[in-house]
């Protein structure tokens, strides 16, 4: 595989809201005439001791080195990029005091680009800037006498963290994806940023005879369908599945919300339990059936919903009863690679996909 490290001219601010399809080639964020290092890698990296290599203590890496003659936006020419941070800091150490001063005066950031190579992908966990620091300095004996000078070595890490943006951009094969969307005897589900499948919600069949009734439960099964070719290259089928209104699709992860229970629902695929069934269970939306039957029904939307497999963090603490409870905090699309086939469709010739409800009324 081939990849090529962009430095780039400005940074991606904070309160800018990016998605997948984002570009800073395109978009100018690339610095004219700026570092540019090709890479070429293998997901193995066999240079490494197989004995190193197979130790839990050891990290799979892509490494870039930023060795050559650098030039900085001033003209200024350095050994290699590691000098010019390591002067940057000397030049003005306030510039270092955060993220923020630090991507705005010193680092920009860095556009990493995958140039060629099949066969192979990579879920990046981690990204850091290692800047290999080699200094000298004096050791004093007592009587002055005998004083020794020791040259010493470190490492100086900038490691991506929450709070240093860091953004994938996804480019799909727009000669593939709409054959798979077109194809009516199922529905697909594709990440990252691929294909999400779309319901309708039968609201007006489920309400009809039962205006004064009350909906307890609506229960919605989604079976997935097994790859016909088997290979150790499949991709596995997404964990977690968020369904939400079709007209949230945007706002919905632009707000940074998370489910309500209301309008917005949540179905996991466990293998330990779900071996059996192979399904996505939506236990009860009867809240989205009840939204969707309040909002305007001269909408094309009004009661279409969407599928999106997404990534869920959770946090643990004490109820009142000192016991722990997970509590939801966060939903973000799921950028790792995943897909599944699900059954559905025009013309679906498997069993119809159905939703189980259950009314009570008041004598």
């Amino acid at each position: 595989m081939k990849l090529t490290a962009y430095e780039m001219g400005k940074p991606m601010e904070e309160d800018v809201k990016y998605y997948s399809n984002f570009d800073p080639s395109k978009e100018g964020y690339l610095r004219t005439n700026g570092l540019q290092v090709d890479q070429t890698y293998t997901l193995t990296d066999l240079s490494v001791n197989p004995k190193e290599r197979n130790s839990k203590k050891y990290s799979h890496n892509v490494r870039i080195r930023l060795d050559k003659e650098y030039t900085d936006k001033d003209g200024t020419v350095y050994n290699n990029y590691g000098t010019y941070v390591m002067r940057s800091y000397y030049k003005n150490p306030a510039n270092f005091r955060n993220s923020y001063r630090f991507i705005h005066n010193v680092v920009p950031g860095f556009f990493l680009k995958s140039q060629s190579g099949l066969g192979s992908m990579a879920y990046i966990t981690n990204s850091q800037l290692n800047i290999y620091i080699r200094y000298k300095t004096t050791v004093k004996s007592k009587d002055r006498k005998r004083d020794s000078l020791v040259i010493a070595s470190g490492i100086a890490s900038f490691a991506g963290t929450e709070e240093v943006l860091q953004k994938t951009t996804v480019t799909n094969d727009h000669n593939i994806l709409p054959k798979l969307v077109a194809d009516n005897t199922c529905t697909y589900l594709k990440t990252p940023a691929g294909i999400f499948t779309e319901i309708t919600i039968p609201v007006e069949q489920i309400l009809s005879k039962h205006k004064n009734d009350t909906i307890n439960s609506a229960k919605v099964v989604l079976t997935r369908i097994n790859n016909s070719v088997q290979s150790d290259y499949a991709l596995k089928a997404p964990t977690t599945l968020l369904i939400i209104p079709k007209d949230s699709l945007y706002s919905f992860f632009e707000n940074d919300r998370i489910t309500n229970n209301k309008n917005s629902f949540l179905a996991t695929y466990d293998k330990g339990t779900s071996y059996n069934y192979n399904t996505y269970t939506f236990n009860n939306i009867s809240g989205l059936i009840s939204a969707m039957n309040r909002s305007d029904k001269k909408s094309a939307n009004w009661n279409k919903a969407v599928i999106i497999p997404v990534n869920t963090t959770y946090v643990t603490s004490k109820n009142a009863m000192g016991n722990d409870v997970n509590i939801l905090t966060r939903i973000v699309h799921d950028m790792s690679m995943t897909s599944t086939r699900l059954v559905g469709g025009s013309h679906n010739t498997n069993a119809p996909v159905t939703i189980q409800v259950i009314y009570s009324k008041f004598k």
